[in-house]
Formats: structure tokens, C-alpha cells, sequence
């Protein structure tokens, strides 16, 4: 039973992962050295096997405790659930189908030399195949390692991998600034944002070259492989923080924009090139050309964190997303209907559902100039 002298408060969202992962990852809860810590299994409408589970280590284990959610209404609201009843000075995140060497939390918490440290971070093995197949996740820069510094000098924690999971977190610096998951359950991905928005409220924090958590990534059910469903989630997402960033305009740095512009094109464009199979120039146009467009308007763009290509892409996707969608997909099947147009002096066959989009008016954000767009060039003029 955790007391008020609780480190360490450890969520566990559980739902329907294979029984034998969910077994492994609370066996690796159960070995954790640290005691002064408190394992929060969330049954968020988990499967009957996953629940004997979770009532059998209740029983062995004092630190362990649960919390049950009779209907399933998505990973975020089952999370800020968790937040809301820990007990721990911290909050630590294991996922269920994922395990941790038995002195993770004790490492992590030696590192606490003061008050002043609100996240430490780990990195993490990336299981792409099995167990024996250990791939070390993200590298902090060593200059960086073991010593407490600013979030701004750091910016590498938001720009890698989200890896909430291999890190703690200091709760009251999560309550006092309203940090919690996205509930909508369209989101996908909730992690790359709660760790943007960690980052952006952390005094200091404390990264440690270490791999002690077990990414497992090959796991089916995992989001990432639910083509065509998480690049729209991760675009509700990135809405939703940006309506954040708004409500906390005056503790936003201009860097803190920069570093979610970079990280928002790194995340769509990634899962438009890999993981999107279907309604691909609508991603493109609705979900990334026009926030680009805006992003650029608006200066939250620094493209001295670009690299030269990037940038280039960055710039094309924003102003000129016809041309890049058909750059990109340049084979065709023969089946659907085309017609032959003349860009950049080659003969590119473009997809029907394109012709609808050669042409379309709107108004602009602040609704005083109307947005002209003629094969993906933006023309501005004044409301009358």
C-alpha cells in the first residue's frame, strides 16, 4: 500500500495485450529494487484473463493497487485517471506489453540530487523481433548525461523518440500546469505530446545514456501498426496542442514552437510516407500543407533546425502540395482515369481526386483576406 512517502507512482494502463506480455511486464513491476513505490494498474476494460492477472499481484504485492474503468473510453482518459490518484512524488508509465530491468526506478530516482529536477530520463532497448534481438533506442548527447540541466538546452528529448515511458515526472509540476492526456478518443499518440508539454515546464532535467525499459515493438495491436487510422489521430493530436500551447501563451518561449513545428513535420511526414495507404492527398492538403502554410505565416518555424532537404520539403508541402503529391507518387494504376498536364516540363499523370483540388477559394485565419489557390500557388486578396 503506497504512503505518503512515496517516491514513485508507476501507471499501467491494461486492456487487451497478449496475457503473456501483461504477465511479464507486472513480474518486471513486481523485481523493481526501489520499495518506496506504488504500481497503478489501470483495468481499463481489460480482458478477463488480463484481470485474474491484476487481482493476483494485488494480493501478492502491497505495492500494487488497481483501478477499474467498467467501459473503455480511450488510453488518455484512463491515464490522467491514474495522474489524479497517485500517490508518488513522481509519476512513472510502463505499458503492459512492455517490461523494465529491475533497478529502473531505483537508478532513475538516485539521480534526484535536488528539487529543482523535474524529469529524468533513460533510453530504452527497441524489441523489433524478439527478445534475444535488442536494438538501443534514443542517445543523448554525453556532454549532456548524468547532470542536471535546462529543458532549453535539451531540446533532443522532444525532437527524438516520444519515449514517455522510460522516464519520471515530477506530479506536481504536472498538476500546477495542467499537464495531462488528450481524451479525445480520435487522437492517437498522446505520448509525443505529453512529452512536448513536460518539456516545455521542466526547470530541470536529468538524461542518462542507460537502456532500462523494453520497447516492445513486436507486439500487432501496437498504434503503430494501425495504418490509415493513426496519421489522422496523431493530426488531432497536434490540434489539440497547439490549442494548449495557446492557453499557456505567456509561458511559450519561441523556441518551444519551433522545436513542435520540427516535431510535428517529423511525425506527419513520417506517417504519410509509411503508414498512410489511403486518402493520401487529403492528409497531405488538409493535415500538413495547410498547417505548414500557417506555421510559416505565424514564425514558428526555424529552419536552422531543418536540414537543407527538409527544409526544401517543408517549403514545397506548404505552398505547392499538388506538386509534391505528384513528385511523390509518380506510378499510378492504369485503371483510374487521368489526363496528361505539363508541370515542370514533364508529362506527370495525376489521379482524379486531384483535379478537384487544382482550384478552391477561402477565407484566411483572420478572416480579412480571401486565399486564392491555383495548382497549389496561394494568392491573397482583401475582403471587401
Amino acid at each position: 500500500m503506497a504512503n505518503k512517502n512515496t517516491k514513485v507512482s508507476v501507471l499501467t494502463p491494461i486492456y487487451n495485450h497478449k496475457v503473456e506480455y501483461v504477465e511479464k511486464c507486472l513480474n518486471s513491476l513486481k523485481a523493481q529494487t526501489l520499495q518506496d513505490i506504488e504500481f497503478i494498474l489501470i483495468d481499463n476494460e481489460a480482458i478477463i484473463e488480463a484481470k485474474n492477472l491484476i487481482d493476483k499481484f494485488v494480493n501478492e504485492d502491497s505495492r500494487f493497487r488497481v483501478i477499474h474503468i467498467d467501459k473503455n473510453e480511450g488510453y488518455g482518459k484512463a491515464m490522467n485517471l491514474g495522474i489524479r490518484q497517485a500517490k508518488g512524488e513522481f509519476i512513472g508509465i510502463v505499458e503492459s506489453d512492455d517490461y523494465v530491468e529491475p533497478n529502473f526506478y531505483e537508478i532513475l530516482c538516485s539521480k534526484l540530487i535536488n528539487n529543482d529536477i523535474d524529469i529524468v530520463k533513460a533510453t530504452f532497448f527497441s524489441e523489433t523481433k524478439s527478445e534475444e534481438s535488442n536494438e538501443v533506442g534514443n542517445h543523448f548527447p554525453p556532454d549532456k548525461c548524468n547532470t542536471p540541466i535546462s529543458n532549453v538546452d535539451i531540446i533532443e528529448i522532444p525532437l527524438t523518440h516520444a519515449s514517455q515511458w522510460c522516464a519520471i515526472y515530477r506530479k506536481e509540476m504536472l498538476i500546477n500546469n495542467g499537464i495531462y492526456y488528450t481524451e479525445t478518443k480520435g487522437a492517437t499518440h498522446q505520448d509525443m505530446t505529453f512529452v512536448l508539454k513536460t518539456w516545455f515546464f521542466a526547470k530541470k532535467v536529468i538524461v542518462l545514456n542507460e537502456p532500462l525499459y523494453h520497447y516492445r515493438l513486436n507486439n500487432p495491436n501496437q498504434s503503430t501498426h494501425q495504418h490509415d487510422i493513426v496519421p489522422w489521430g496523431s493530426d488531432v493530436e497536434y490540434g489539440l496542442l497547439a490549442k494548449f500551447m495557446a492557453e499557456h501563451e505567456q509561458d511559450m518561449l519561441p523556441l518551444y514552437y519551433y522545436v513542435k513545428s520540427r516535431r510535428e513535420y517529423l511525425n506527419k511526414n513520417w506517417f504519410y510516407k509509411k503508414q498512410l495507404t489511403q486518402k493520401r492527398f487529403k492528409y497531405l492538403k488538409n493535415c500538413m500543407s495547410k498547417i505548414f502554410f500557417n506555421e510559416i505565416k505565424q514564425g514558428h518555424v526555424d529552419f536552422n533546425m531543418f536540414t537543407q532537404y527538409e527544409e526544401e520539403e517543408y517549403k514545397k508541402i506548404a505552398n505547392h502540395p499538388i506538386l509534391y503529391y505528384v513528385e511523390q507518387n509518380k506510378l499510378f494504376d492504369s485503371s483510374e482515369t487521368h489526363v496528361s498536364v505539363k508541370l515542370m516540363k514533364i508529362k506527370i499523370s495525376i489521379k482524379k481526386e486531384l483535379l478537384k483540388n487544382i482550384l478552391w477559394v477561402s477565407d484566411s485565419i483572420d478572416k480579412r483576406h480571401k486565399v486564392l489557390c491555383i495548382c497549389g500557388i496561394r494568392l491573397k486578396f482583401k475582403n471587401k
